[in-house]
Order: C-alpha cells, then sequence, then structure tokens
C-alpha cells in the first residue's frame, strides 16, 4: 500500500555511522519494516516519502514543500521546523495554498508533456500507453493514491478539462491523472538519460483555458475525431468551449465522421470512443474513393460496415461523406 504513514524512523533503523560511503543516506537497516526504493538502491519504512524528497522535483507533492523556497521536505514536520528556522515563521504562511493550485497544475502538465519527449511520445495518452505496457511498471500493480492526492486529482482534472473519474487504484493507469502518481513519476524520471536534470526541471504549461460563464450546450454532428487526435497533444476528449460576442459555447456531443474505411476505428478504439458519453459515430464510404477500389476491396467493406451497424453509439452507416 502507497498509503503509508508519516512517522520517523524506528529506534536503531539508522545506524550511528555510515559502514560505507557508497550507503544511500537514511537507508534502513530493518528489514522487517523497510521496503526497496524504485530509483535507488535504499531501503526505507517510508519510501513515498523518500522518493517525493530525494528522485523527483520539488513541486511533485505541493503538500509538503515550501512554496517560498521551492524545496521538498517529503514530510510535515520537516516543512515545519524548515519555516520556523529559515523563514521564521509559522508552517501556514509557507505551505501549499488555494491559489498555488493552477501554478501546480501547470508544472504537472509540463513535467509530464517533456517526458512525452524524453520518451518520443506523441501525446500524454501514448504515455499512459506505455506505462501500462512496459514490464517495469508492473511493480506498480498495488499503488494506490494517497487519500490526500484525491481533492489534487480533481482540481487536476478540472484544470485541464479532463472528464474522468479519479480512481483510488493506479494501476493500470486509465487515464493522464494515472501518471502523476508518485511511483509512476519516478519510473519515468529513472528511465531517462538524464534524470538527474529533470528532478530541477520547471516549466509551466496550460493545456486549456478556463472560462467561468455559463455555456449554451450545442452539438457537433460532423467531428472529425481521427484528426483532432492526430493534432493534439493528447487523444482524450476535452470539454470544447469557445465564445462568439458575448456568449460562450460548449459541445454537449459530437458525431464522429468516419468516411475513409482505412481510418475506420478499429475494436479497441472504439471501445475507447464508447466510454466517452460524448460521443456518437457513423461509418461509411466516401464517393471518390469508390471508384479507384477493385470490387473486392468494396465488398469487405460492406461486411465491414454490417456489422458497424451492431456498435454501441453507431448511429449510422453508409455514404456519409
Amino acid at each position: 500500500m502507497d498509503d503509508e504513514l508519516d512517522y520517523g524512523p524506528f529506534d536503531g533503523e539508522i545506524p550511528e555511522r555510515l559502514e560505507e560511503d557508497a550507503r544511500i543516506k537514511g537507508s534502513s537497516r530493518n528489514l522487517s519494516k523497510a521496503r526497496l526504493c524504485p530509483v535507488c538502491p535504499g531501503r526505507f519504512t517510508n519510501v513515498r516519502r523518500h522518493v517525493f524528497h530525494q528522485h523527483l522535483p520539488w513541486y511533485t507533492n505541493p503538500l509538503t514543500a515550501c512554496w517560498t523556497c521551492h524545496k521538498q521536505f517529503g514530510q510535515n514536520k520537516m516543512l515545519e521546523n524548515h519555516c520556523l528556522e529559515l523563514h521564521n515563521c509559522n508552517i501556514a504562511d509557507n505551505i501549499f495554498k488555494e491559489e498555488y493550485q493552477s501554478v501546480w497544475t501547470e508544472l504537472m502538465n509540463g513535467l509530464l508533456l517533456e517526458l512525452c519527449q524524453r520518451y518520443d511520445k506523441k501525446t500524454l495518452d501514448h504515455l499512459v500507453e506505455y506505462v501500462r505496457t512496459e514490464a517495469v511498471f508492473k511493480q506498480c500493480q498495488s499503488a494506490v493514491f494517497h487519500w490526500t492526492d484525491i481533492p489534487l486529482l480533481n482540481f487536476y482534472n478540472k484544470k485541464n478539462r479532463f472528464d474522468v473519474e479519479v480512481l483510488h487504484a493506479v494501476f493500470p493507469p486509465s487515464a493522464i491523472y494515472s501518471l502523476v502518481h508518485w511511483k509512476i513519476l519516478a519510473l519515468l524520471l529513472k528511465g531517462t538519460e538524464d534524470a538527474e536534470n529533470l528532478i530541477t526541471f520547471e516549466k509551466e504549461i496550460s493545456l486549456y483555458q478556463c472560462s467561468i460563464q455559463k455555456a449554451i450546450m450545442v452539438t457537433d454532428s460532423h467531428f472529425h475525431l481521427d484528426k483532432m487526435k492526430q493534432q493534439a497533444r493528447f487523444s482524450g476528449l476535452p470539454i470544447y468551449k469557445w465564445k462568439d460576442g458575448e456568449s460562450v459555447y460548449q459541445i454537449r456531443h459530437l458525431v464522429a465522421n468516419y468516411a475513409f474505411p482505412r481510418r475506420w476505428p478499429t475494436i479497441e478504439e472504439m471501445g475507447e470512443i464508447r466510454r466517452d458519453r460524448r460521443i456518437r459515430s457513423t461509418a461509411g464510404i466516401h464517393p471518390r474513393i469508390v471508384k479507384g477500389e477493385e470490387m473486392s476491396v468494396l465488398n469487405s467493406w460492406i461486411t465491414d460496415l454490417e456489422m458497424l451497424i451492431c456498435v454501441n453509439r453507431m448511429i449510422s452507416v453508409g455514404n456519409v461523406g
């Protein structure tokens, strides 16, 4: 479980002197209580706290960071001592506040998009799929989000306009917010060529601008979902809003138009599409490609169309070009 208590070391946990210069600072001898760090060879009674303190950028756990110094302490007691000794103030003056939530969200966006580039992934959803399939992340199978993470993740999704529900279970990752988990982040950074540089990485990126004006709900009856996925930085469908004069509009439903058989969604892609209740689909054969195809190919497409009639939320088949 990752819902670890924020306790101090046990008696005798940390030796009075280091046996070797290479010994990991703070590593525990208490083998019955300590667990291996996913990044370094050390063992710790609170791996989560150690990873935040040593292996991740300071802002990844905003609740135990000093937002004046931009330093991570991993636990409230150390943060409190820091505030009293260095800033001569109460911890409440330097801890994570509501006004920092947007900054934290954009810092996490910047880090995740940087990891996308390091792993040569076009979108954040591609990075989620990478984590889901790579063997090294199987050690996250029992991971859960800490109870203090849930409000942050809800704000993260709201700010980025991700219309998904936050789950306590982390693995297999179901959405972009899953990448924010400390163990997944640590393994992603570890797998890069310059993890040490990424620990100090800071870049704020806003994926979408928020609007508080009440929107008029509309339906887009001819939407090219496949093109949107190619052009966007992530393939999840956001809450589309735009302003025209004094009015704000928001798409309530989309009819994803698939007019070219070679770009029809696969069974797996249709499963992902059906999970979003805003999307309906149509499939057909555009007239301009019919003349250039052999009859055997056309017959196979027609057979596929007959099967698509039975697909949930497929509202029309035929010539929809």
